[in-house]
């Protein structure tokens, strides 16, 4: 019958495809393109209708189909201008597979019109095709043309029997095409084959069985899905896998003159006693079943039976075949009533090992899914069913498990495994769950356990730690700075912890060596991605020391070049706060020792470095060079690595000679102001000399000195507001005042008067961050007193 789980939702069979008529001629006209649907009727479900619908009117493109051939094919026409078809599949309709199986035709007798769909994924005709074949009670793999074949030729081909299958082999190399269609709708064919199989085998005749096997491996190898769901089907696979048993390369000879054989690997043992379906909950669908061990086969055969000679064309074949099969086993285990899920769920603790083995099988179904919102509704789904709760849970479970240390690693891995799938579909159920206010308990047993894989776990828990979460660093959701806001709360503090190792915890070198790089790398990815939390967090946290102290006690060449790739990210951030903080703790020693360390055998660690001293100079970070140069340029020169900075050096004196050319600027133009004031001053040094003048200042010292903290103060925060370094020159202000010391006043970082009669004034720096322009840096004039400037009238 019809698939229920396929059937049950018009909006899952909606795919873009092409439509074409035959015309007179032989050739196919373009009738347009659109979105095809497959339904039922809620009155009649046997009953399947297929419906095109185009994005416009159909007969408006001028098209060499007329709207009379459109009104066949859709007689409601009227009701609905843009349905480019609508039918209903009978049974008597002779509907064929063409062109790779992608395009499917038919006669319409209704119509009278011969038509084809064209598909733009193989996949989707292979749905499509599977429910017409249901309906028409047709073999789904009988997609040939038998126009090709007469009647006569199908009746013609030689059965396979005992002593005569070289007719059959005879056969096949005249029409090949012809031998893989009486395979598929001639049932007695393989029966036949069959039974040759077991009679030669019971003989022991090896070169009849080679000649079966030769038979088998062509039908395999022939790239055709329908071929391989028969072989595969649970009536045929033992004479298929039997067969491909006595291939060549897995016979030996045995015996004196090696007239028999032994087959090496016995495919048929492994399948019947080994290999066990298993199911942590019944499944009662047959047909789900059926699909279930046929993709299992499936891949056996792929991964070991034809692994050494399968090419491009039979493992596409495989892999569409397994994926059109897990579609249809993920339809039925995450359908929208959530049955089997809770019934799975139910037993998840009942047997701990089949519960995450289903978790796994379950993420291969969900990847099987071509769109994205099936996969979204099935993760809705699993988190409607605290899917996440479950995983902590079980990961507690597994800590009080009797199992091996293997297994309980390789399990763990599994759930982690299971956990960052369904973060990579949509991040939104997970960070939901760590989120979340009425179980905060669980979130953090989940963070713990986190901390404890990538401190003391094998590296597969390292690793895939580290990938979850940097998904939750990174995640694509409405909840994204809650997230980061928990990471860097909750996450990031317990793992700084474990840089020194614990002694309790007995965690080998290699082991804290691995954590350390994957934890350093975490933080790379942090500076990259968001680097405002993560400079307050490295400052605040003194990541940098931390990373330092651990550097003597930690040998492993990973763990050095982490750390360089660390510092090296920092500098090539370009954040100036972070820069300063490599300067004020000395923090780039560990990577000059690191350098030297290295230096005599170049590595990668050596690479990082120089990497490190060439993003100095080309950054043009002057700071971080002023620093660098002097601080370290002897210590490397003696060491014989000079030439390993001297790019940096040369970036180093340049700065210099342009500073240096700037004081020298800036002298000359004091010097030539200073000259030009010097007759003026000879002239109010004589003016001062004489008694009335030298009674009059006196005079006007005291409310002189009565203004300094108040009117001083705020005439000199007017001339530095904004300011980098200010300098008052004598010519400028000539109030008696200026050259007195004022206290400071915030933003100012030092008022000092000038050492020189001629030429100084008051030195003024503030710690503003930005620079001025030269001519702006005197500010402007202040304003002379009043009593001072009369008395010099009067003179």
């Amino acid at each position: 019958g019809i698939n229920a789980e396929y059937m049950g939702d018009s909006k899952k069979m909606n795919w873009k495809v092409k439509l074409y008529l035959l015309n007179e001629s032989g050739n196919w006209d373009d009738a347009g393109t659109g979105m095809l649907q497959v339904s039922t009727s809620e009155l009649a479900p046997e009953e399947v209708h297929l419906r095109i619908d185009a994005a416009e009117d159909v007969g408006q493109d001028g098209g060499s189909v007329s709207i009379e051939r459109y009104r066949k094919l859709n007689p409601r026409l009227s009701e609905y201008p843009r349905t480019l078809l609508l039918c209903k599949v009978e049974k008597y309709f002779n509907y064929e597979r063409q062109q790779e199986d992608k395009i499917i035709t038919w006669v319409d007798d209704v119509s009278n019109e011969e038509l084809a769909i064209s598909f733009l994924d193989a996949a989707v005709a292979d749905e499509v095709w599977r429910i017409i074949c249901a309906v028409t009670k047709i073999d789904p793999g009988a997609s040939r043309k038998r126009g090709w074949f007469s009647d006569t030729d199908i009746s013609t081909f030689p059965e396979p029997k005992v002593g005569a299958l070289d007719n059959v082999i005879a056969a096949v190399g005249a029409h090949r095409e012809l031998f893989t269609y009486v395979v598929l709708i001639r049932p007695s064919f393989l029966q036949s084959l069959s039974g040759v199989f077991s009679s030669a085998e019971d003989l022991d005749a090896i070169e009849e069985l080679k000649k079966v096997n030769s038979l088998i491996r062509f039908l395999v190898l022939c790239a055709d899905r329908a071929i391989l769901e028969k072989l595969l089907s649970d009536e045929n696979y033992l004479l298929t896998f039997g067969a491909l048993e006595y291939d060549t390369e897995n016979l030996r000879p045995t015996g004196e003159g090696g007239e028999n054989h032994e087959v090496i690997t016995r495919h048929r043992r492994f399948l019947t006693e080994e290999a066990h379906q298993q199911t942590i909950t019944p499944i009662e669908d047959p047909n789900v079943q059926s699909r279930i061990r046929l993709c299992f086969r499936l891949s056996y055969l792929r991964d070991s039976v034809i692994a050494s000679y399968i090419d491009d064309s039979v493992n596409n074949i495989i892999t569409q075949t397994l994926q059109a099969n897990q579609r249809e086993i993920a339809a039925y285990v995450f359908r929208e009533d959530g049955s089997f899920l809770s019934a799975a769920f139910g037993a998840f603790f009942v047997d701990l090992r089949r519960s995450i083995a289903f978790l796994t099988e379950a993420m291969a179904l969900l990847k099987a899914l071509i769109e994205l919102e099936p996969k979204v509704n099935a993760l809705l789904l699993l988190a409607k069913h605290d899917i996440y709760g479950l995983i902590t849970q079980a990961l507690e479970g597994l800590v009080q498990a009797d199992v091996t240390p293997q297994e309980r690693t390789a399990l763990s891995l599994s759930l982690l495994d299971v956990a960052s799938m369904l973060n990579s579909i949509n991040p939104t159920p997970f960070a939901d769950f760590l989120l979340s206010s009425s179980a905060p308990e669980r979130p953090r047993q989940l963070v713990a356990f986190f901390a404890q894989f990538l401190a003391t776990g094998d590296e597969g828990l390292q690793v895939m730690t580290v990938e979850l979460l940097r998904q939750l660093l990174d995640p694509l959701c409405d909840r994204r700075e809650e997230l980061t806001d928990f990471v860097y709360e909750k996450v990031l503090p317990p793992l700084l912890v474990r840089i020194v190792p614990k002694p309790a915890e007995n965690v080998s070198i290699r082991t804290h060596s691995d954590f350390v790089v994957h934890f350093i790398d975490l933080l790379c990815f942090c500076l990259r991605t968001h680097s405002f939390r993560i400079r307050s967090y490295v400052i605040r946290e003194k990541v940098g020391k931390q990373l330092n102290d651990i550097f003597p006690s930690l040998t492993d060449k990973a763990v050095h070049l982490a750390i360089v790739k660390f510092y090296k990210t920092i500098v090539a951030s370009h954040d100036e706060y972070l820069h300063k903080h490599l300067i004020c703790n000395d923090l780039l020693d560990v990577v000059v020792a690191i350098f030297l360390c290295h230096a005599r055998r170049p590595n990668v660690v050596t690479s990082a470095c120089l990497e490190l001293f060439e993003l100095l100079w080309r950054g043009n970070l002057n700071k971080l060079i002023n620093y660098f140069v002097p601080r370290y340029k002897t210590k490397l020169e003696e060491a014989g690595f000079g030439t390993h900075i001297a790019r940096v050096v040369r970036k180093w004196e340049q700065i210099n000679e342009t500073e240096a050319q700037r004081i020298d600027e800036n002298t000359q133009i004091d010097g030539r102001r200073g000259s030009s004031l010097d007759v003026r001053r000879d002239s109010d040094d004589e003016y001062f000399e004489t008694e009335e003048a030298a009674n009059l200042t006196k005079k006007n010292e005291e409310p002189l000195e009565e203004v300094k903290s108040n009117e001083a103060r705020q005439t000199i925060s007017k001339i530095v507001e904004g300011m980098h370094r200010v300098a008052i020159h004598p010519e400028e202000e000539e109030s008696p005042f200026i050259h007195r010391s004022s206290p400071t006043r915030p933003g100012v970082t030092n008022i000092s008067p000038s050492s020189q009669r001629h030429g100084g004034g008051l030195k003024i720096e503030f710690d503003v961050p930005f620079d001025i322009d030269e001519d702006k840096r005197a500010g402007p004039p202040l304003e002379e007193d009043p009593a001072l400037k009369k008395t010099k009238s009067e003179a």
